[in-house]
Formats: structure tokens, C-alpha cells, sequence
């Protein structure tokens, strides 16, 4: 789910006039905001090792689009200025997330924080390529009429093969496609972007997004099994998803 709002997320800002920062630099800043109740340009220069400059910059540009807020100050130790709390604004942007099941697709609405608002399903017809995009249009229609804030794209779990760049399906065996370009697909039918990934791989990712400090003392790794019709499973190492290239 997230997955796919981070590419909106970057898509979404560097389109916009005048920003001369780089995607990994957006990307960073975002994926602490995610990660932070609250924090401060001050405390982001030191997690993210980027210039006070780069980070304004970003910080600026964010505030401007409405997915941040300052919401008060923070004094710091022995006397130094103030510094301004910023903080995510997960609803102010929203995003969508889908799996294909053996039997279906489920697609869940949710905020920048991977928070679920509303769900919807639909099931196949067949296992057909067209039946499964008309039945993830159609969850997707539901889901954003509903939404109470614009929708930056769309994240895909599937079982089988995908490229790197999370465009098309090189193989699923369950479902017999071969080299589907799904993304592309998706995007002309819904006008969204859209990044598609293996389901096992996606689910990986979004427990160890919803992970637990208290729970888990070292969470840089994470391994994901699930057993069904098979066994497969995925990996998050030293925070990202390893995708075994």
C-alpha cells in the first residue's frame, strides 16, 4: 500500500515548479515522517545526514501541498533558539492498496501511514489478465468515491514473477500469465500510478512497516511466511525489501 503512495508521493512533488531535489532525497524525508510522531528540520539534518538547505527545501514544498503541518516548538537544551515541531499529515493524501487472491481481489483505501479507512473486494470471473484489471478497476472506482482526499496511487500484490521496476509480471504461475504489463494497464484505466510487487514481498514490507518496537528490540530484518495452496515468503533486510537480484 505505501509502497505505491511513495512513488505517487515522488511523482506528485518533483512535478511540481521549481523543485530541484532528487526523488532519493523526497523519498528519505517522507519515509521519516512516516516513521516519526513528530520532529523537527533540525532532527531530520542529523537522521538524514542532508544539508539544512535540501531539507527546508523539502520541508517547504510539503508544508505548500498540505501533507505537513507545524503544529508548535520545541525548546532545546542550554538556551538554544526554538525549534518548530513538524508533522505528517497521513489523511491529507491517501492511498491504495490491492492483492490478488486465488479467488479475488481485495483492495483496502488507506492514509500515508498505512492506516486501512475502507475496503472493497470483487471476485474473478476467470483467471484471465482483463478480468482481473476490470475487477481491481472496479475496487478502485468504489474506494475513491468514497475517499475524502485525493488518491496518489496505487500499490499491487500478486503472486509470481515481477520486474524490477514493478511494471510487469514476467510469470505467475497460478494464474498462467506471462510478461503482463499490469502497471501500464492499470494506469490507463484508472489515470493512477501505479507499482506492482510479489505478494509475499508486499507483505513483508507492510508488517515491517506496522511493526512494534516493544515487540520486536532489532527490527532492521523481517522474514514473512505464509502457507497456502504453497509456501512462499519474504524478506525485509536492514529495512528494505530483498528481492533477491
Amino acid at each position: 500500500v505505501v509502497r505505491g503512495g511513495q512513488l505517487a508521493m515522488d511523482r506528485h512533488l518533483m512535478s511540481r515548479e521549481g523543485m530541484a531535489q532528487p526523488p532519493s532525497s523526497v523519498d528519505t524525508i517522507f519515509h521519516l515522517l512516516r516513521e516519526l510522531p513528530e520532529t523537527t528540520r533540525t532532527d531530520l539534518v542529523t537522521r538524514t545526514g542532508l544539508s539544512k538547505a535540501t531539507v527546508s527545501e523539502i520541508i517547504s514544498l510539503l508544508l505548500t501541498a498540505g501533507v505537513v503541518t507545524e503544529t508548535g516548538k520545541r525548546l532545546p537544551g542550554r538556551g538554544g533558539r526554538p525549534q518548530v515541531i513538524v508533522q505528517l499529515r497521513a489523511c491529507a493524501r491517501l492511498v491504495i492498496g490491492a492483492e490478488i487472491g486465488e479467488h479475488g481481489c481485495r483492495a483496502v483505501l488507506a492514509d500515508l501511514r498505512a492506516g486501512p479507512i475502507m475496503f472493497a473486494k470483487r471476485s474473478f470471473v476467470s483467471r484471465d489478465a482483463d478480468n482481473f484489471i476490470d475487477a481491481l478497476v472496479a475496487c478502485v472506482a468504489e474506494l475513491r468515491a468514497r475517499a475524502q482526499a485525493p488518491v496518489l496511487g496505487i500499490g499491487i500484490g500478486a503472486p509470481g514473477l515481477v520486474d524490477h521496476a514493478g511494471r510487469r509480471v514476467a510469470i505467475s504461475v497460478p494464474f498462467g500469465w506471462r510478461d503482463i504489463p499490469l502497471a501500464a494497464r492499470i494506469e490507463e484505466r484508472t489515470g493512477l500510478p501505479t507499482s506492482r510487487a510479489n505478494r509475499a514481498k508486499a507483505a513483508a514490507l507492510g508488517e515491517y512497516w506496522q511493526r512494534s518496537s516493544r515487540d520486536l528490540p532489532d527490527y532492521s530484518h523481517l522474514a514473512y511466511v505464509t502457507v497456502g495452496a504453497g509456501i512462499v515468503a519474504g524478506f525485509v533486510v536492514n529495512g528494505a525489501p530483498y528481492y533477491g537480484h
